[in-house]
């Protein structure tokens, strides 16, 4: 008698851990649904982030519909993910997702068919508000397939991150919309349904306390794929009214887009997202922000060997400018500034430095930011030393003689003149090379007293960039 209640008892285990007779078990986040669990009322409570495993069985006179029901505590990303093994059979669940209005009413928020041939699924993410929720499973006869869903187990996992930045169903009307904060980056996706009565469009609401430049950006991830969102910005009139500012369709295959710069008055405004074909479903940002032209002119108004001054033109709007300095392969903060101008000393001598600017404008405390504008500027090569000046009788030569410079430089340029302050030069050399360290020249008049000065100079893209004058030096030629 007690081998037999031992292998009564056994087998009543395995078949609660199978799922099999629908009783509970638990294995850290891991639950199994309890029969009945057949309506909103008795539905399974799953902890968000757990699993909970079921099984729809057929009888002879009824169905079996399996309710779960998860709660969250404030907003959050919300993915209910879906799962078995798949089999190569006919057969699908009908997945639907509630949520609880309160008063025994519930509200379709996203419904699926998953076929037991097509293996797990993950619903479209959803910001979600605090509340509660429901999911229930069906496998109904009266699709023709269902048969193979019926007493094969699956398992529901309500994934949540409480986040701030997502949108919450239901913002599918401007009374209802979502706000954004300048600067802010919200995140939603527009849902595609397996019902045709059901469709989803998001709104977005933001306000000016007076009259500004605004830049509305949406962003996604670019695919090769149809589908496109059709993306409106209105102003509201007041009276439940509102009228088109503007709109745009981004598609999926383009990759993300910002609206040209909008002149708004102050008042209530409206960002709407409507997605159609393989947009829906996928996930979308829209930041609205204070629009800042980018700074012009980015240009070295001068250099020296040990420091370069940089420039930029003032855009509209602009309270002050950003600047940093490529290190490696990442830009570093360099300074903050006010004016349009900033001078970057204790630098190498003929080295090249890569630079990024972008202005910003401060709102309410806030600073909102233009786009980055890049320059790559060189330093003059260093001074050289002028060491010796020679006249060598034969063939009337002169040989000057220097210092290599340090840090870096491609050559050397030099000059001979007649007088000191060089208004009548009569000849001029360049020659490469940093290494190279003296010069000689010919053909110059017997008795007559030359001057002779030297230069380094940096070539970059074509161009030369000359260092500064070494000290001068004079011999009579013989």
């Amino acid at each position: 008698m007690k081998r037999v209640l031992s292998l009564a008892l056994s087998l009543v285990m395995l078949l609660s851990v199978t799922g099999g007779l629908g009783l509970t078990a638990y294995a850290g986040d891991t639950y199994y649904e309890t029969e009945d669990n057949d309506d909103y009322s008795s539905a399974d409570y799953v902890p968000v982030n757990s699993t909970i495993y079921g099984v729809c069985r057929k009888y002879d006179r009824k169905y079996d519909y399996d309710w779960y029901k998860f709660t969250l505590s404030s907003p959050a990303k919300v993915n209910v993910q879906f799962s078995f093994n798949r089999a190569d059979a006919d057969g699908d669940w009908s997945v639907y997702l509630y949520k609880y209005d309160g008063n025994g009413d519930c509200t379709k928020l996203d419904h699926k068919y998953v076929y037991v041939y097509d293996g797990s699924y993950t619903f479209s993410s959803l910001g979600l508000p605090a509340g509660t929720y429901f999911v229930e499973v069906r496998a109904l006869e009266g699709r023709g397939y269902s048969a193979s869903a019926w007493g094969r187990q699956y398992s529901i996992t309500p994934k949540c991150s409480y986040v701030s930045n997502w949108e919450t169903e239901f913002n599918d009307e401007y009374t209802s919309a979502d706000p954004l904060s300048m600067g802010e980056t919200r995140y939603g996706v527009c849902l595609s349904y397996d019902d045709s009565d059901l469709y989803d469009c998001d709104w977005y609401k933001f306000t000016l306390n007076s009259p500004a430049s605004v830049s509305v950006t949406f962003t996604h991830t670019k695919a090769s794929a149809n589908g496109d969102w059709v993306v409106y910005l209105y102003k509201y009139t007041g009276n439940g009214g509102y009228s088109r500012v503007t709109d745009e369709d981004v598609y999926v295959s383009d990759g993300n887009y910002t609206f040209p710069t909008q002149g708004l008055s102050a008042g209530t405004y409206f960002v709407k997202v409507y997605g159609y074909s393989s947009a829906c479903g996928r996930q979308y940002g829209v930041t609205v922000n204070y629009a800042v032209g980018r700074p012009g002119k980015f240009r070295v108004s001068s250099r020296g060997s040990n420091s370069l001054k940089l420039a930029w033109n003032k855009p509209a709007g602009a309270t002050g400018y950003q600047l940093q300095r490529k290190s490696g392969n990442s830009y570093k903060a360099l300074a903050t500034v006010k004016g349009t101008s900033y001078t970057h000393k204790s630098l190498r001598a003929g080295a090249g430095y890569s630079y990024r600017v972008r202005a910003y404008r401060t709102v309410g405390g806030k600073n909102y930011y233009s786009g980055w504008v890049y320059m790559t500027a060189y330093t003059k090569p260093a001074t050289p030393n002028l060491t010796g000046l020679s006249a060598i009788k034969s063939g009337h030569k002169i040989k000057a003689t220097w210092k290599k410079v340090g840090g870096s430089a491609s050559g050397y340029q030099i000059y001979w003149a007649k007088d000191k302050n060089f208004k009548k030069v009569v000849s001029k050399t360049t020659v490469s090379g940093q290494k190279k360290t003296s010069y000689t020249g010919k053909n110059f008049t017997k008795g007559k007293r030359y001057y002779v000065k030297v230069r380094a100079y940096k070539t970059v893209n074509g161009n030369k960039i000359y260092g500064a004058w070494s000290n001068v030096r004079h011999v009579k030629a013989k």
